[in-house]
């Protein structure tokens, strides 16, 4: 078995949670809609990803739900994660208070886990999918 790295551990959190945003947006047969551009797409598969409203890979908001949503593999990757409607979105959604709060702290903030961190991490991502799937009847 490899040995379980802080990159490794990050990796599979960030899996589970993509998981986690996912499964909560789509509905009862597995479609999500994508936040931005609206297409409809399985949650599996690769057409639907888990796209950062605000730009960065960055620790402090890595894991931040509200930040987080149902993305395709167009808006999010092709076109960059097409922030003029995504940053829209989210403000109108959440306001212009705590979208300045995110956009402060993807800058300011500095955020490490250790692995034992992470993997609580992924436990509490992978169970909250795992429920989630269960109380939609979907697969993981």
């Amino acid at each position: 078995m490899p040995k379980v790295t802080i990159k490794s551990a990050k990796k599979r959190a960030w899996d589970w949670f993509s998981k986690m945003v996912r499964l909560q947006e789509c509905d009862d047969q597995g479609y999500c809609t994508c936040y931005t551009c609206g297409k409809r797409a399985f949650w599996k598969g690769g057409d639907m990803q888990a796209g950062h409203g605000i730009g960065s890979r960055r620790n402090s908001i890595l894991f931040e739900r509200d930040l987080v949503k149902s993305q395709c593999y167009r808006c999010n990757v092709p076109m960059g994660g097409n922030y003029d409607i995504f940053h829209a979105k989210l403000i109108k959604e959440y306001g212009m208070d705590t979208y300045d709060a995110w956009v402060l702290k993807k800058n300011k903030e500095s955020v490490s886990w250790s692995i034992a961190e992470l993997e609580e991490m992924i436990a509490e991502f992978k169970d909250e999918a795992k429920k989630i799937a269960l109380d939609k009847g979907l697969v993981i």
